[in-house]
């Protein structure tokens, strides 16, 4: 398992610091989705002034003590549309990021079939042009999770996926974060983004932060404003486990009323 400690506080608004921790998930919602994007250009280490961009150094345990390992860079998924490629071909963009992990060619194809977003073999050769929309963003989470990322920075990941594809991008980063690193994901989908989220920052229009805090924490005003209420799925969650079908038909009839 990563463990990682993140040395920088991000100044947001006037007084609101935003602490990023090893091992958990944000969602950035609301404002505008320009704002959105600037944040986690941001975040990513891709806009402002090198004393403004965020460090993140790799702290591993060392004869019983601690020593930084060096300030890393973070995953950075750019909006659908905007994706950078260092290769010509799949083969070549794969084996790029695998080489930042130190990764071998046996131990890349083992852990591309862990991965399991897409069946990339039978592409190896293919200019990664030729893909679909869907296909260059899945290349893209993959490629960069072979270099286990000390943060990823996502900016709407779910955009181009049907429910079984945006599920695989789903564990990818839940499975990440499990293995100590965070994940900053921007999207419209406010639901989804509370549903995935630990931590929650919600923009006003005003480019201001709004509200910034756990997900099960959000003002009862802000989730209703949403169309997400967190006791009610915590309820329904609770009558699937008793399978008492009269209580979920209950709630299910309250959540659409």
């Amino acid at each position: 398992m990563r463990t990682w400690s993140f040395e920088k506080r991000i100044l947001l608004g006037s007084d609101l610091n935003w602490r990023i921790k090893a091992g958990c998930i944000y969602g950035v919602i609301g404002g505008r989705q320009s704002q959105r994007s600037r944040l986690l250009r941001s975040v990513a280490g891709l806009e402002g002034s090198s004393a403004e961009r965020t460090g993140f150094s790799d702290l591993r345990n060392s004869k019983g003590g601690s020593r930084a390992a060096g300030v890393t860079g973070a995953a950075y998924l750019p909006p659908p549309g905007e994706e950078i490629f260092v290769g010509t071909t799949v083969g070549e963009e794969l084996e790029f990021y695998s080489k930042m992990g130190g990764r071998g060619r046996d131990e890349l194809l083992r852990i591309l079939e862990q991965i399991a977003l897409f069946d990339f073999i039978p592409l190896w050769l293919r200019s990664v042009w030729e893909l679909s929309a869907g296909e260059r963003r899945m290349l893209l989470l993959a490629a960069q999770a072979l270099a286990e990322p000390v943060v990823w920075v996502c900016d709407e990941p779910f955009e181009l996926f049907d429910g079984k594809n945006a599920a695989k991008v789903c564990n990818l980063l839940r499975q990440d974060a499990r293995n100590g690193a965070a994940v900053i994901v921007g999207s419209e989908e406010h639901g989804s983004i509370l549903e995935f989220a630990d931590y929650v920052l919600f923009l006003a229009q005003e480019e201001e932060p709004f509200y910034y805090g756990k997900v099960r924490d959000l003002p009862v005003k802000i989730a209703e404003a949403l169309g997400w209420n967190p006791r009610l799925r915590e309820a329904a969650a609770k009558a699937r486990q008793q399978a008492d079908p009269d209580a979920l038909l209950k709630l299910i009839l309250l959540e659409r009323s």
